[in-house]
């Protein structure tokens, strides 16, 4: 049975923040296969504005992210460009991820954690000192107030009337000629029911727009904050997508490993 110092669950912006913190005793799993997917997968755009970056991480993943002028428009951070900026990154820091794993039991043991899973029709059995999940699943136990959920859509703008979509934010890219627009969510209805609505606002549109839909987000855009870590007998809480932005998120992941890991 491997061991490591930490297991982190989910490949977000958080976990690998804390996986560069300690690349040789920390492992991530991550049942899909994406990384960052609370930031890419849900296609999320947040403006940049300039600050003094905290974090050794945060900064050099905005170091290399700054080599590319597309990817920040006018402080607008325009998602659809960084996945490649984040694949160097994480394949510089040698981080150890295990992509398509489904956890099976997670148990505590005196001092450490087992974890069992499957990944790829093979049976991991997999032990360390720390777990830590920064997957959405716990978001509303750790959430400060309230949490907001939109499907995100991104939409080549081909005229100059955009498509009306009630109380829903746009996120402009002048360089790209599209935007994203983030259509709220309807708690009752689940994710076909949602992208059913978004390809109607096209369908039926209530202007005489001729923008297309290129792509409706793989999944859901969650928002909100979290002031502070849970922990319990299961290990540490750390919502990646309860951030400001992704660089946020990277601060929180190594400010959480400073505190609780180091």
């Amino acid at each position: 049975m491997k061991q490591y110092k930490t297991i982190v669950n989910g490949a977000t912006m958080a976990g690998l923040a804390i996986a560069s913190c300690d690349p040789e005793g920390t492992l991530i799993v991550d049942r899909g296969n994406q990384l960052a997917s609370d930031f890419f997968a849900s296609m999320r755009a947040d403006p940049m504005p300039e600050r003094t970056i905290q974090g050794e991480s945060a900064r050099k993943f905005w170091a290399v992210m700054k080599q590319y002028p597309s990817v920040v428009q006018d402080g607008q951070l325009a998602i659809t460009e960084g996945m490649p900026v984040l694949g160097r990154y994480a394949e510089s820091q040698k981080l150890q991820i295990l992509f398509d794993f489904s956890i099976l039991s997670s148990q505590r043991n005196m001092d450490h954690f087992t974890l069992t899973g499957i990944c790829r029709d093979e049976i991991y059995h997999v032990q360390a000192e720390n777990y830590v999940d920064t997957t959405e699943t716990f978001v509303k136990q750790a959430v400060d107030g309230m949490v907001t959920e939109s499907l995100n859509l991104l939409i080549w703008k081909a005229g100059q009337d955009r498509v009306i979509c009630p109380h829903a934010t746009v996120h402009e890219f002048p360089t790209g000629g599209y935007y994203i627009l983030e259509m709220p969510v309807d708690a009752e209805m689940s994710y076909p029911q949602l992208r059913k609505q978004a390809l109607e606002l096209f369908s039926c549109t209530q202007t005489d727009s001729n923008d297309l839909l290129l792509k409706a987000a793989d999944r859901i855009c969650v928002r909100g904050k979290q002031s502070s870590v849970l922990s319990d007998s299961n290990g540490f809480i750390l919502c990646s997508c309860l951030s400001d932005d992704l660089l946020h998120a990277m601060e929180r992941g190594e400010q959480f490993w400073r505190d609780y890991l180091c």
